[in-house]
């Protein structure tokens, strides 16, 4: 300020200080405007960063959840599994038991069937006989 005020008039220093004061004035303004405009994006960006993190609790919680879900699921299926088994190999028990059925039941029919035949011809023999007897008393 004293070289500019040296070089030029008397008055020119008051101009030049009063010039710096404005100057300075302004760069203050600007600088304070600048630090409340960091003020106002840090606490946005702290309330983001709040927002962020509840959201990553919660997420840690249902990620936590789940993995309890599944275990959970995992036994379910191991159980429906075995008593899946349980249940064919009854399954099997019972066609096994009722093919047995069905096999004895041709069996007892084909007896049945048997006595029949053996009954029919013991009657027609009867018969046979009694007519032989008949012709035999008419005779």
């Amino acid at each position: 300020m004293n070289i500019i005020g040296k070089a030029g008039l008397d008055n020119a220093n008051g101009s030049v200080a009063l010039l710096a004061a404005v100057n300075i004035t302004e760069e203050l303004m600007l600088a304070r405007d600048e630090v409340e405009r960091l003020r106002t994006d840090n606490e946005k960006l702290k309330k983001e960063m709040k927002y962020y993190m509840q959201m990553w609790e919660q997420s840690k919680k249902s990620s936590q959840n789940n993995k309890e879900n599944v275990s959970e699921l995992q036994g379910r299926i191991k159980d429906d599994a075995a008593r899946m088994k349980e249940l064919r190999d009854k399954c099997s028990e019972y066609e096994n038991s009722f093919f047995d059925l069905q096999m004895e039941n041709i069996k007892l029919k084909n007896e049945l069937d048997k006595l029949k035949a053996k009954e029919m011809n013991q009657k027609g023999a009867r018969n046979i006989r009694i007519q032989k007897n008949n012709c035999a008393i008419e005779a």
